[in-house]
Protein backbone atom coordinates (compact mmCIF):
# COMPACT_ATOMS: atom_id res chain seq x y z
CA UNK A 1 0.00 0.00 0.00
CA UNK A 2 1.22 3.51 -0.82
CA UNK A 3 1.60 5.97 2.10
CA UNK A 4 1.81 9.74 1.88
CA UNK A 5 3.02 12.56 4.07
CA UNK A 6 1.31 15.95 4.19
CA UNK A 7 3.89 18.57 3.18
CA UNK A 8 2.26 21.14 5.48
CA UNK A 9 1.79 19.30 8.79
CA UNK A 10 3.97 16.20 8.08
CA UNK A 11 1.21 13.80 9.13
CA UNK A 12 1.56 10.29 7.65
CA UNK A 13 -1.53 9.23 5.75
CA UNK A 14 -2.88 6.12 4.14
CA UNK A 15 -4.11 6.63 0.60
CA UNK A 16 -7.76 6.51 1.61
CA UNK A 17 -7.15 9.20 4.26
CA UNK A 18 -5.77 11.89 1.95
CA UNK A 19 -9.12 13.25 0.75
CA UNK A 20 -10.42 13.71 4.29
CA UNK A 21 -7.15 15.33 5.37
CA UNK A 22 -7.48 17.77 2.47
CA UNK A 23 -10.30 19.58 4.30
CA UNK A 24 -7.92 20.37 7.15
CA UNK A 25 -4.79 21.26 5.17
CA UNK A 26 -5.93 23.00 2.02
CA UNK A 27 -3.82 23.86 -1.03
CA UNK A 28 -0.94 21.60 -0.06
CA UNK A 29 0.90 18.67 -1.61
CA UNK A 30 1.43 15.11 -0.42
CA UNK A 31 4.75 13.29 -0.74
CA UNK A 32 5.05 9.53 -1.16
CA UNK A 33 6.97 8.05 1.77
CA UNK A 34 8.77 5.56 -0.49
CA UNK A 35 9.86 7.57 -3.51
CA UNK A 36 9.52 11.14 -2.16
CA UNK A 37 7.54 12.37 -5.17
CA UNK A 38 5.03 15.14 -4.41
CA UNK A 39 1.42 15.01 -5.58
CA UNK A 40 -1.53 17.38 -5.43
CA UNK A 41 -4.96 16.46 -4.09
CA UNK A 42 -6.03 15.79 -7.67
CA UNK A 43 -3.11 13.61 -8.78
CA UNK A 44 -2.18 11.45 -5.80
CA UNK A 45 -4.80 8.81 -6.74
CA UNK A 46 -2.85 8.01 -9.90
CA UNK A 47 0.19 7.01 -7.81
CA UNK A 48 -0.65 3.33 -7.48
CA UNK A 49 2.72 1.65 -7.87
CA UNK A 50 5.87 2.73 -6.09
CA UNK A 51 9.47 1.59 -5.66
CA UNK A 52 9.86 -1.41 -3.35
CA UNK A 53 12.27 -1.52 -0.42
CA UNK A 54 14.29 -4.27 -2.12
CA UNK A 55 14.78 -2.10 -5.18
CA UNK A 56 15.38 1.03 -3.10
CA UNK A 57 18.19 -0.51 -1.06
CA UNK A 58 19.29 -3.31 -3.41
CA UNK A 59 21.98 -1.38 -5.23
CA UNK A 60 22.61 -0.94 -8.93
CA UNK A 61 22.83 -4.70 -9.62
CA UNK A 62 19.40 -5.45 -8.18
CA UNK A 63 17.09 -7.33 -10.56
CA UNK A 64 13.43 -7.07 -9.66
CA UNK A 65 11.49 -10.35 -9.66
CA UNK A 66 8.12 -10.62 -11.30
CA UNK A 67 5.34 -10.08 -8.79
CA UNK A 68 2.27 -12.13 -9.70
CA UNK A 69 0.05 -10.17 -7.33
CA UNK A 70 1.22 -6.92 -8.89
CA UNK A 71 0.50 -8.25 -12.38
CA UNK A 72 -3.06 -9.10 -11.35
CA UNK A 73 -3.47 -5.66 -9.78
CA UNK A 74 -2.22 -3.92 -12.94
CA UNK A 75 -4.65 -5.96 -15.01
CA UNK A 76 -7.48 -4.97 -12.68
CA UNK A 77 -6.55 -1.29 -12.91
CA UNK A 78 -6.52 -1.51 -16.70
CA UNK A 79 -10.01 -3.00 -16.66
CA UNK A 80 -11.32 -0.23 -14.39
CA UNK A 81 -9.69 2.54 -16.45
CA UNK A 82 -11.15 1.17 -19.68
CA UNK A 83 -14.55 0.93 -18.03
CA UNK A 84 -14.30 4.59 -16.96
CA UNK A 85 -13.59 5.66 -20.55
CA UNK A 86 -16.61 3.77 -21.90
CA UNK A 87 -19.16 4.90 -19.29
CA UNK A 88 -21.35 7.96 -19.84
CA UNK A 89 -23.44 7.87 -16.66
CA UNK A 90 -21.92 10.40 -14.23
CA UNK A 91 -22.80 8.51 -11.04
CA UNK A 92 -21.36 5.28 -12.39
CA UNK A 93 -18.21 7.03 -13.67
CA UNK A 94 -17.62 8.65 -10.25
CA UNK A 95 -17.96 5.27 -8.54
CA UNK A 96 -15.49 3.64 -10.93
CA UNK A 97 -13.00 6.45 -10.34
CA UNK A 98 -13.23 5.79 -6.59
CA UNK A 99 -12.70 2.07 -7.15
CA UNK A 100 -9.56 2.79 -9.18
CA UNK A 101 -7.89 4.30 -6.12
CA UNK A 102 -8.15 1.10 -4.06
CA UNK A 103 -5.97 -1.98 -4.41
CA UNK A 104 -7.92 -4.28 -2.08
CA UNK A 105 -11.16 -4.45 -4.05
CA UNK A 106 -12.51 -8.04 -4.30
CA UNK A 107 -12.47 -9.57 -7.79
CA UNK A 108 -15.55 -11.79 -7.31
CA UNK A 109 -19.00 -10.38 -8.11
CA UNK A 110 -20.80 -11.00 -4.80
CA UNK A 111 -17.86 -9.91 -2.63
CA UNK A 112 -17.32 -6.90 -4.91
CA UNK A 113 -20.92 -5.73 -4.46
CA UNK A 114 -20.80 -6.28 -0.68
CA UNK A 115 -17.53 -4.34 -0.52
CA UNK A 116 -19.05 -1.34 -2.29
CA UNK A 117 -22.13 -1.38 -0.08
CA UNK A 118 -20.16 -1.68 3.17
CA UNK A 119 -16.96 0.29 2.49
CA UNK A 120 -18.30 2.91 0.07
CA UNK A 121 -21.68 3.13 1.85
CA UNK A 122 -23.53 2.71 -1.44
CA UNK A 123 -27.08 1.53 -0.79
CA UNK A 124 -28.07 1.39 -4.46
CA UNK A 125 -27.32 -2.25 -5.29
CA UNK A 126 -28.19 -1.73 -8.97
CA UNK A 127 -25.38 0.82 -9.25
CA UNK A 128 -22.94 -1.70 -7.75
CA UNK A 129 -24.08 -4.37 -10.22
CA UNK A 130 -23.65 -1.93 -13.13
CA UNK A 131 -20.11 -1.16 -11.96
CA UNK A 132 -19.28 -4.87 -11.86
CA UNK A 133 -20.78 -5.47 -15.31
CA UNK A 134 -18.76 -2.61 -16.81
CA UNK A 135 -15.50 -3.94 -15.39
CA UNK A 136 -16.20 -7.59 -16.31
CA UNK A 137 -17.10 -6.53 -19.87
CA UNK A 138 -13.70 -4.89 -20.25
CA UNK A 139 -12.06 -8.00 -18.76
CA UNK A 140 -13.65 -10.13 -21.51
CA UNK A 141 -12.47 -7.71 -24.19
CA UNK A 142 -8.91 -7.72 -22.85
CA UNK A 143 -8.91 -11.53 -22.71
CA UNK A 144 -10.24 -11.75 -26.26
CA UNK A 145 -7.51 -9.37 -27.47
CA UNK A 146 -4.83 -11.42 -25.73
CA UNK A 147 -6.16 -14.62 -27.31
CA UNK A 148 -6.02 -13.02 -30.76
CA UNK A 149 -2.46 -11.80 -30.17
CA UNK A 150 -1.46 -15.24 -28.93
CA UNK A 151 -2.89 -16.89 -32.05
CA UNK A 152 -1.14 -14.33 -34.26
CA UNK A 153 2.17 -15.16 -32.60
CA UNK A 154 1.53 -18.86 -33.14
CA UNK A 155 0.79 -18.25 -36.82
CA UNK A 156 -2.65 -19.83 -36.51
CA UNK A 157 -4.82 -16.73 -36.64
CA UNK A 158 -6.50 -15.48 -39.79
CA UNK A 159 -7.17 -11.77 -39.86
CA UNK A 160 -10.85 -11.07 -40.34
CA UNK A 161 -12.26 -7.90 -41.85
CA UNK A 162 -15.64 -6.66 -40.68
CA UNK A 163 -17.35 -8.11 -43.75
CA UNK A 164 -15.13 -11.10 -44.45
CA UNK A 165 -16.04 -14.72 -43.92
CA UNK A 166 -13.95 -17.11 -41.88
CA UNK A 167 -11.40 -18.88 -44.06
CA UNK A 168 -10.97 -22.37 -42.65
CA UNK A 169 -7.87 -23.18 -44.69
CA UNK A 170 -6.05 -20.18 -43.25
CA UNK A 171 -7.86 -19.64 -39.95
CA UNK A 172 -7.97 -23.11 -38.45
CA UNK A 173 -5.12 -24.56 -36.46
CA UNK A 174 -3.25 -27.61 -37.71
CA UNK A 175 -5.37 -29.96 -35.63
CA UNK A 176 -8.57 -28.30 -36.87
CA UNK A 177 -7.34 -28.52 -40.44
CA UNK A 178 -6.59 -32.20 -40.02
CA UNK A 179 -10.06 -32.68 -38.55
CA UNK A 180 -11.72 -31.03 -41.57
CA UNK A 181 -9.62 -33.24 -43.82
CA UNK A 182 -10.68 -36.32 -41.87
CA UNK A 183 -14.33 -35.30 -42.13
CA UNK A 184 -14.08 -34.94 -45.91
CA UNK A 185 -12.20 -38.24 -46.21
CA UNK A 186 -14.77 -39.97 -44.05
CA UNK A 187 -17.53 -38.52 -46.22
CA UNK A 188 -16.05 -40.03 -49.39
CA UNK A 189 -15.47 -43.38 -47.72
CA UNK A 190 -19.01 -43.44 -46.36
CA UNK A 191 -20.41 -42.99 -49.85
CA UNK A 192 -18.31 -45.90 -51.09
CA UNK A 193 -19.41 -48.12 -48.22
CA UNK A 194 -23.09 -47.27 -48.67
CA UNK A 195 -23.36 -45.34 -45.40
CA UNK A 196 -26.04 -42.68 -45.63
CA UNK A 197 -26.09 -39.16 -44.14
CA UNK A 198 -28.89 -37.51 -42.22
CA UNK A 199 -27.98 -33.85 -42.59
CA UNK A 200 -29.32 -31.08 -44.81
CA UNK A 201 -25.89 -29.56 -45.30
CA UNK A 202 -24.16 -32.88 -46.06
CA UNK A 203 -20.69 -32.05 -44.78
CA UNK A 204 -19.77 -35.31 -43.12
CA UNK A 205 -21.78 -34.90 -39.94
CA UNK A 206 -24.79 -36.76 -38.62
CA UNK A 207 -23.55 -40.02 -40.22
CA UNK A 208 -25.17 -43.29 -39.15
CA UNK A 209 -23.06 -46.39 -39.49
CA UNK A 210 -24.26 -49.93 -39.86
CA UNK A 211 -23.69 -50.31 -36.11
CA UNK A 212 -26.49 -47.76 -35.47
CA UNK A 213 -24.16 -45.50 -33.47
CA UNK A 214 -25.98 -42.19 -33.19
CA UNK A 215 -23.60 -39.26 -33.68
CA UNK A 216 -24.05 -35.69 -32.60
CA UNK A 217 -24.90 -33.24 -35.41
CA UNK A 218 -22.56 -30.35 -34.70
CA UNK A 219 -23.53 -28.11 -37.61
CA UNK A 220 -27.22 -28.50 -36.97
CA UNK A 221 -26.68 -27.68 -33.29
CA UNK A 222 -24.67 -24.56 -34.19
CA UNK A 223 -27.36 -23.27 -36.56
CA UNK A 224 -30.18 -24.09 -34.16
CA UNK A 225 -28.44 -22.26 -31.31
CA UNK A 226 -27.90 -19.17 -33.48
CA UNK A 227 -31.53 -19.19 -34.64
CA UNK A 228 -32.69 -19.23 -31.03
CA UNK A 229 -30.37 -16.33 -30.14
CA UNK A 230 -31.46 -12.70 -30.38
CA UNK A 231 -31.00 -11.32 -33.91
CA UNK A 232 -29.45 -14.64 -34.93
CA UNK A 233 -26.05 -13.74 -33.51
CA UNK A 234 -23.90 -14.69 -30.53
CA UNK A 235 -20.35 -14.43 -29.21
CA UNK A 236 -18.12 -17.26 -30.40
CA UNK A 237 -17.20 -18.18 -26.82
CA UNK A 238 -20.82 -18.36 -25.68
CA UNK A 239 -21.88 -20.27 -28.80
CA UNK A 240 -19.10 -22.82 -28.25
CA UNK A 241 -20.14 -23.27 -24.61
CA UNK A 242 -23.83 -23.80 -25.42
CA UNK A 243 -23.19 -26.23 -28.28
CA UNK A 244 -20.72 -28.31 -26.27
CA UNK A 245 -23.20 -28.38 -23.38
CA UNK A 246 -25.83 -29.70 -25.80
CA UNK A 247 -23.35 -32.33 -26.99
CA UNK A 248 -22.53 -33.49 -23.46
CA UNK A 249 -26.20 -33.54 -22.46
CA UNK A 250 -27.15 -35.63 -25.50
CA UNK A 251 -24.87 -38.51 -24.54
CA UNK A 252 -24.16 -39.04 -28.23
CA UNK A 253 -20.85 -39.82 -29.91
CA UNK A 254 -18.76 -37.26 -31.77
CA UNK A 255 -17.35 -39.90 -34.07
CA UNK A 256 -13.78 -39.56 -32.77
CA UNK A 257 -11.69 -39.21 -29.63
CA UNK A 258 -10.84 -35.59 -30.46
CA UNK A 259 -11.49 -32.72 -28.09
CA UNK A 260 -15.05 -31.31 -28.49
CA UNK A 261 -13.68 -27.75 -28.76
CA UNK A 262 -11.47 -28.78 -31.66
CA UNK A 263 -14.40 -30.40 -33.46
CA UNK A 264 -16.59 -27.36 -32.80
CA UNK A 265 -13.96 -25.04 -34.32
CA UNK A 266 -13.67 -27.22 -37.41
CA UNK A 267 -17.45 -27.42 -37.86
CA UNK A 268 -17.83 -23.66 -37.40
CA UNK A 269 -15.18 -23.07 -40.06
CA UNK A 270 -16.86 -25.36 -42.57
CA UNK A 271 -20.23 -23.58 -42.18
CA UNK A 272 -18.82 -20.33 -43.62
CA UNK A 273 -20.75 -18.10 -41.21
CA UNK A 274 -19.92 -14.42 -40.80
CA UNK A 275 -17.72 -13.60 -37.82
CA UNK A 276 -17.31 -9.91 -36.96
CA UNK A 277 -15.31 -8.99 -33.87
CA UNK A 278 -15.86 -12.36 -32.17
CA UNK A 279 -19.60 -12.30 -33.00
CA UNK A 280 -21.02 -15.15 -35.12
CA UNK A 281 -23.97 -14.27 -37.37
CA UNK A 282 -26.27 -16.37 -39.49
CA UNK A 283 -26.07 -15.57 -43.19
Amino acid sequence: MVFFSCDRCSEALKKNQVDKHGYRCRDTTYSCLDCGQAFSIGTYKNHIKCVTEDKKYGGKNYVEKENKGEAKQNRWIEQVERAIKNVTDKGLKDLLQQIRGFNNVPRKELKFINFLQNSFKIHNRDLCVKAWNCISEQAEKIQATEEVESKKNDGSYNRLGNDKRLNCKQGASESDGEKVKEIKTGENESKKNGIYEDDNNGAGQGIFTTDDVKRFKWKRAIKRTLKEAENGQMKVKRLRTKVIQSYLASGQSNGSDENPETIFNAKLCSLGLRIDNKIVRLN
